[in-house]
This record gives C-alpha cells, sequence and structure tokens, in this order.
C-alpha cells in the first residue's frame, strides 16, 4: 500500500515537474511591436509551430522565414448587415450594392486555433522559391521588384504553389476575415471609422497623386478618388510591416495596404457557398488598395474571373498553417444566427 502510495505521489510530482518544465520552456523574446490582444506574446524558433501557443504569438516558419502569427480557436463576426451596406452606399453613391453581395447575411462563426502570415510574402521570399522551383517570377511592376516590399501580380496557382514549398496553405476566407477584423466586427483593423488615422496602411493618396495625377484623375471621375489629406510615402507599394499603426488586434498586418488586391484565399469551400451561392473557391480577400472606404472594408471579397491569370491590379499572397480541415458550415440548432466552420 505505501508503495503504491509513494508511486502516486512520485507521479504527481514528475506531472508537476513536466508541467513547470514546459511552462519554463516559454520563449522570452517578445513580440516587438507587441499585438493588441496580448502584451505577453513570445517568439516561438522551433522546428514545427508549438503545440500550446498564446494569442498573438510568433511563429517563425522555417522554410521561409515569414513571421506567422497565432490566431486562437473562437468565434467572430463574419460579414455584413443591411445596415452597414445602406451606410457605405450612402457614403459613396456611386457604389452598387450588387459589390457586396457576397458579404451577407451576417453571422456568428467558430473557427479553431491556426496560424496565418503576419505580413504578405515578399519579393525576396517570393524569388527564392522561384529560384528552389523553377518556377518563373511575375512580370515586374512600373515600380520594379524590391526585395523587402510584397510580391505582386501572382496569380492564385502561384501563390497556392508558394504555399506549398513552404509547408503551409492559403487562408480560408474566414480565417482571413477573423485575422484582418478580430472578433467584434469592426470594419478596419482600427476600429469603423473612415477616412484612417495616419500609418495605417498604404493606400492610393497624395503621394500616389503627385507620382500619377493623370490616373488620378481617371479614378476621380470614375467615382474613386484618391485619400485626400493623406500621405504614407508611398506611391507605390510599401516594404511589408512598414505600417504597425494599421495592425488587426489579432496581431496580422497583410489587412490592405501594401498589395492593390490584397490577398488571395481559398482551398476550401466558402461561407457564401453554404449559403446556396454558387461561387469560385479561388477567392480573392482584402482592402483594395485605390478604392477608398467601402471596398476597403474587411469584409469585402471577390472572385476572380480568370483566377489562373494574373489580375490587372496588382495582386499579392498571404500564407496560413493549421491542421487541414474541410470547412463545412453548419448552423447551430440554438442559434441559428451562429456557424461552426
Amino acid at each position: 500500500m505505501k508503495s503504491c502510495r509513494r508511486l502516486a505521489v512520485a507521479s504527481v510530482v514528475f506531472a508537476l515537474v513536466v508541467a513547470l518544465g514546459w511552462a519554463a520552456e516559454r520563449p522570452t523574446e517578445r513580440v516587438s511591436p507587441a499585438p493588441q490582444v496580448n502584451a505577453e506574446a513570445v517568439v516561438w524558433r522551433t522546428p514545427d509551430p508549438p503545440t500550446d501557443p498564446q494569442a498573438g504569438d510568433v511563429w517563425i516558419s522555417p522554410k521561409d522565414e515569414a513571421e506567422m502569427v497565432y490566431v486562437p480557436a473562437g468565434e467572430f463576426i463574419m460579414g455584413s448587415t443591411d445596415a452597414d451596406i445602406a451606410a457605405l452606399l450612402k457614403a459613396d453613391p456611386s457604389l452598387e450594392a450588387e459589390l457586396f453581395a457576397d458579404e451577407q447575411p451576417q453571422f456568428r462563426a467558430h473557427l479553431p486555433g491556426y496560424w496565418i502570415d503576419k505580413c504578405e510574402v515578399t519579393v525576396a521570399q517570393y524569388r527564392r522559391f522561384c529560384e528552389e522551383t523553377g518556377r518563373e517570377m511575375p512580370p515586374a511592376p512600373p515600380w520594379g521588384w524590391q526585395d523587402d516590399h510584397p510580391i505582386v501580380l501572382v496569380t492564385w496557382d502561384d501563390a497556392a504553389a508558394y504555399a506549398k514549398w513552404a509547408g503551409k496553405r492559403l487562408p480560408t476566407e474566414p480565417e482571413w476575415e477573423k485575422a484582418a477584423r478580430g472578433t467584434d466586427g469592426r470594419k478596419y483593423p482600427w476600429g469603423s471609422q473612415w477616412p484612417p488615422p495616419a500609418g495605417s496602411g498604404n493606400f492610393a493618396d497624395e503621394a500616389f497623386t503627385r507620382k500619377y495625377p493623370d490616373i488620378a484623375g481617371v479614378l476621380t471621375k470614375s467615382g474613386f478618388p484618391p485619400l485626400r489629406g493623406y500621405d504614407d510615402g508611398y506611391a507605390d507599394t510599401a516594404p511589408v510591416g512598414k505600417f504597425p499603426g494599421g495592425a488587426a488586434r489579432s496581431g496580422f498586418w497583410t489587412w490592405r495596404g501594401t498589395c492593390g488586391n490584397g490577398v488571395r484565399t481559398g482551398m476550401t469551400r466558402t461561407r457564401t457557398s453554404a449559403m446556396g451561392r454558387e461561387i469560385s473557391p479561388r477567392r480573392r480577400a482584402g482592402g483594395i488598395w485605390c478604392f477608398g472606404a467601402a471596398p476597403g472594408t474587411m469584409s469585402i471579397r471577390g472572385s476572380s474571373a480568370a483566377p489562373t491569370a494574373a489580375t490587372t491590379s496588382p495582386a499579392g499572397a498571404t500564407t496560413a498553417a493549421s491542421v487541414a480541415r474541410e470547412a463545412c458550415p453548419e448552423r447551430s440548432r440554438r442559434d441559428p444566427d451562429k456557424i461552426t466552420l
């Protein structure tokens, strides 16, 4: 009997030591700048993602050395309400309600935890991928390639191939939207007001207008004038991670800015297909760099008419990593406005 008790005590002590030991192994390097969600977030430099990360933790992906931020499991608000869309249409009469069709109905969804690239894939990272795989670089944009700027003019297939090479995948629509807008339904990472505060991102603004006055004029006549009174200092793309003021509460930075059409999403069934609409599984998400407040919301999305071809606007790439699973939305029996993905 005594030996059994000693064994039991020894087992408890061993378990406690293991638990304390694991806690002690949590890195001391802090995420900088600290994401709003968790000032205690740390940086993991391990071969594989940690098994018990905290919200806002950053893991350095070994293959492409990209920083990936952890978004914990939980609910978030996806899509837009009738009132949201009516307000945007009132603010900009040149817009059409059909632009927002894929954003409805708004609902609360639950996602498991996942990792997502903190910033866009850079030119240097994508060039390394091309060198190792034999894939061709896309044609350079008019302003040329700069290593610390985001890769642009890539196709959906290019982005998916990069993700596979890096040991990841493209994020799903719900994953991208949750990382970008947080869990409280805000339209933008900083809240729901427009125009944005200084240092929020890379926009078609005063810097763009100075360099491209003719294009700025065309955009203005089309109902999408450049952002006045805002100057991010970049007429074209900007270095990734340049605008911490525009970081989402999750610690995610790739919400809108340095790429023209945001990111490519896909790899799973999408939310809107669950609502009875037939849409392409290859989707585009993220605020649109030159089109102002409405297409700049985090719930904006769209299908590419030619998903294997580069769009006329610069499209970039963001990747994700998690346990792969189909996103099969199911409505809760108790709460029809809640969907588990």
